[in-house]
């Protein structure tokens, strides 16, 4: 909401070709980072979890990696963690958590 609002996507940018779900979006966005104050290693967006496999995941240093599950897993948890916002990590992308696809 906070990126359509400030008109730097449309809502077809938020869906993905791989999404088989009616959802309207099909990433996850870490708000509250910026250029200046926070690590570029820091995800900011991520695409759901649609199998076992893997995602796609947006630095805010600008790329774009596909990871695996585990990887992807500790990435976004060392984002929170470097944010210091480590209570809003999702539960199933917590140390031991499981993912669901």
């Amino acid at each position: 909401e906070e990126l359509l609002g400030n008109q730097m996507l449309t809502p077809e940018m938020l869906k993905s070709p791989r999404d088989p779900t009616p959802d309207a979006t099909s990433y996850v966005y870490i708000a509250g980072q910026d250029l200046k104050n926070s690590d570029p290693r820091n995800v900011v967006v991520f695409e759901k979890i649609w199998d076992g496999e893997g995602t796609n995941v947006a630095f805010l240093d600008g790329h774009v990696e596909w990871m695996k599950i585990d990887a992807f897993k500790v990435a976004v948890r060392e984002t929170y963690k470097r944010l210091g916002r480590e209570s809003e990590i999702p539960a199933q992308l917590r140390e031991g958590g499981t993912i669901t696809p």
